[in-house]
Order: structure tokens, then C-alpha cells, then sequence
């Protein structure tokens, strides 16, 4: 008796170590919940816009009056359609781990394709 009971426990405890090594070789799956960026583009002083990204709903960045310096040394405003561009540039920017932010390359040509 004292043999089939240790027979059983050890049938028992090669099982058990069998299914903990099955999982280790397939790792649970966790589902992330999906991530949502908008904007929303807004009338600074001047007639200039600015615009906020969000990340579900909730605000990550604010960027207050986008302008830039153009060839002959004066301060432009851009556009509400070019401030939507940046927008969505920093959102892009954003999803790949970079600073949403926009260097003078970037808002010329922002500037050049409109």
C-alpha cells in the first residue's frame, strides 16, 4: 500500500512538472489595450495656432504658438491646416518613442507642402 501511494505521488508530481515546463515553452499572452492618440488644434494670440496631443483622452503634449523664421530673418505664424500637420507629425514622432517636438527642417518642409 505504502508503495502504490508513493507510486501515485510521483506520477503526480512528474505530471505537475510536465505542464509548469509546457507553459515555460509557451508563454502567456497579454493583450495591451489599444492605444489612442488625437489632437486638437486651438487660436493662439497673433491670428498663430498651437495644438495638443493626447493619448487617450488624456493631454501628453501642448505645443502654445507653432511659428518659425523664415528665409529673411522674420516670425511667421503657420496655418491652422499646417498646425494640424504638425500635429500629426508629432503623433507619429510620439508612436515611435521620439520627442514630438519639431526642428527647423521639419517645419520648413511642413511649411514647403502646403
Amino acid at each position: 500500500m505504502l508503495i502504490l501511494s508513493l507510486m501515485v505521488s510521483l506520477n503526480a508530481l512528474a505530471q505537475q512538472q510536465s505542464s509548469n515546463s509546457a507553459n515555460q515553452s509557451n508563454p502567456e499572452i497579454t493583450i495591451q489595450a489599444k492605444v489612442m492618440y488625437t489632437y486638437q488644434v486651438f487660436t493662439a494670440p497673433n491670428n498663430a495656432f498651437g495644438y495638443d496631443v493626447y493619448k487617450n483622452g488624456k493631454p501628453i503634449f501642448h505645443q502654445f504658438i507653432l511659428t518659425f523664421i523664415t528665409d529673411e530673418g522674420k516670425r511667421s505664424f503657420v496655418t491652422k491646416q499646417q498646425a494640424q500637420k504638425a500635429a500629426a507629425m508629432a503623433i507619429e514622432k510620439i508612436k515611435k518613442g521620439m520627442p514630438p517636438f519639431m526642428n527647423e527642417t521639419e517645419i520648413k518642409k511642413l511649411i514647403s507642402h502646403q
